[in-house]
């Protein structure tokens, strides 16, 4: 073969087209008539709109012989058709099982219905070709997976277990029982599949509920742990109570042999509970070393009433020896229990508050707060984190005294009203609470190993100062005698005092404490009974201290 450079002449023939435009003009008007408008898909009380410019998109016209046919992208246009009119399908409704007055009983099942793309799509077509712009969508049955046959084989097996009667359930110490309705709540069905098919109901118990039946069980299962009482007694730690170990119910592996026990008829099952120990057991009493005095507070008392001086004389008994472990927090009302007739205590005074304003009424534990704020005293000039505190409503001038008192030193506490006084104890050692009431002054020592803290206390500032009005307020009541008064509140003025601590481990600063403390004024107000003549007059029991509180030695606080 040889290739030349010179032209090469080519001849061309003319070759007629198939389809002219003249064969195509007479059919505009029907091509115009089939995609000229929408399509509609309809089912039941739905209607999905197909635009021209959509369906252009799957469908093409054809001339042959002078007529238009459709052709269609089919796999194309039965996905679309499927994602437009999936709202068409109408899930099964398999046959169920439930609990109704005392039997179970089968609700049938219901049939569904999907979309059937190919076939939607072949009428479609046909439509287009006859010149309709709408059809109807073609659905296909949709059978429940779970037949009545298999529900009520379920439902049978199921009665069975209710029928076994209630089922016994025991722990250590106690008993109780679930009954036939509570086990056929507990009951629930679950598809049994083999190659992807249901073949019937399998009987379950669901773990969530039987978890809840479990829980509520706790407050007759669970028994809580008690630590050995210890007190501090004239320089030995003494066990005045053993400890008790605490149970605890353990719902999984509890609720795991219900579920046995149940589905195999059983009639019983135990409980499964786990020991829960005390942190303070009897043998500690011999490993707690007491070495020293770290810090101390007093105030005195000897001028209250005599249901005032019993209330501080029992609160004082009740703290005293409390002990306190390393990391630990104690808790004034945790240590001497209620404030109530019922433990002991008798009718006082104490302050409350009405509309804006403070009164002295009488009051159950009238007097403890006293002993409380000399424990509070000794905590804060030993250096110890305050933990909760609250101040009284009006300032008690008593609590400001010395040895240890300076304005604004006070703690109230109340067991109605949830108001505790605690103090946490960060030395590495035991700390005991020695406590004493003489009749004239209530002392308070902290003792352990000293922790070797600075502590360093500001002068309290006092600001807002709402001066008292003087005027006498004299009240009746039935619980002063006949022809006597008792002076149950002095008129003082109202004030806000912040005193500021700060605690040192060498240079290093490890506490910084701002007690702020608001302060309402209170008035002279003078309780008579009965009238009368003549009357003598009580106090209420606050007393200035005289010049010489006692011949023992007082250590200074702090140290």
């Amino acid at each position: 073969m040889t290739l030349s450079a010179q032209p090469v002449s080519l001849e061309l023939v003319e070759v007629e087209p198939g389809v002219t435009a003249a064969d195509l003009e007479p059919l505009l008007p029907k091509a115009r008539e089939l995609f000229g408008q929408p399509f509609y898909l309809v089912h039941r009380d739905l209607r999905w709109e197909i635009s021209p410019e959509v369906l252009l998109g799957f469908v093409n016209l054809r001339a042959n012989d002078g007529k238009l046919s459709v052709e269609a992208d089919r796999s194309a246009l039965e996905e679309y058709v499927a994602s437009v009119a999936e709202r068409a399908f109408v899930a099964p409704k398999d046959a169920s099982v439930r609990w109704e007055t005392g039997r179970f009983v089968v609700d049938p099942p219901v049939d569904g219905q999907e979309l059937d793309p190919a076939a939607t799509v072949e009428a479609m077509l046909a439509a287009l070709e006859s010149g309709q712009h709408q059809v109807e969508v073609r659905a296909k049955p949709v059978a429940a997976a779970v037949t009545a046959d298999m529900a009520q084989q379920a439902a049978r097996e199921a009665q069975a277990l209710v029928a076994a009667g209630p089922l016994s359930l025991r722990w250590d110490g106690g008993s109780t029982e679930i009954s036939p309705e509570q086990i056929a709540g507990l009951l629930t069905f679950v598809p049994e599949r083999q190659q992807g098919q249901v073949t019937g109901l399998t009987i379950e118990v669901d773990g969530d509920r039987l978890a809840q039946v479990l829980e509520a069980l706790r407050g007759q299962v669970d028994l809580r742990a008690r630590d050995a009482k210890l007190r501090y007694y004239d320089g030995q730690v003494q066990v005045v109570e053993a400890e008790q170990t605490g149970r605890q119910l353990d719902v999984a592996a509890s609720a795991e042999r219900v579920r046995e026990a149940i589905l195999e008829r059983a009639g019983e099952a135990e409980l499964v509970t786990r020991a829960v120990q005390p942190q303070v057991t009897s043998a500690m009493a011999s490993q707690i070393v007491i070495r020293e005095l770290i810090s101390s507070g007093q105030t005195y008392y000897g001028g209250s009433v005599p249901n005032r001086k019993h209330n501080v004389e029992l609160a004082t008994q009740r703290a005293n020896g409390a002990l306190v472990p390393p990391g630990g927090t104690f808790s004034f009302t945790g240590t001497v229990g209620e404030i109530n007739l019922d433990s002991g205590y008798k009718v006082g005074y104490g302050i409350v508050a009405t509309n804006g304003r403070v009164s002295t009424v009488p009051s159950v534990g009238g007097g403890v707060c006293q002993v409380s704020t000399t424990l509070f005293h000794a905590a804060f000039w030993g250096g110890f984190p305050i933990v909760e505190r609250n101040w009284h409503l009006y300032w008690i001038p008593l609590y400001g005294q010395p040895p240890s008192g300076i304005t604004g030193l006070d703690a109230t506490v109340d067991t109605d009203y949830g108001l505790d006084f605690k103090f946490k104890n960060t030395t590495k050692d035991w700390i005991a609470i020695v406590a004493k009431a003489d009749g004239q002054w209530v002392r308070f020592e902290i003792w352990g190993t000293k922790p070797g803290w600075r502590v360093e206390v500001d002068d309290p500032v006092v600001t807002n100062v709402v001066k008292a009005d003087p005027t006498p307020v004299y009240r009746e009541s039935p619980d002063v005698a006949p022809g006597q008064q008792v002076v149950i509140e002095q008129a003082r003025d109202g004030f806000d005092v912040e005193i500021r601590r700060r605690v040192f481990q060498g240079d290093q600063l490890i506490d910084d404490l701002v007690l702020r403390s608001h302060y309402m004024p209170s008035s002279n107000v003078t309780l008579v009974g009965p009238r009368s003549d003549p009357p003598q007059q009580e106090s209420s029991g606050e007393q200035q201290p005289p010049a010489q509180p006692t011949p023992e030695p007082v250590p200074q606080p702090g140290q």
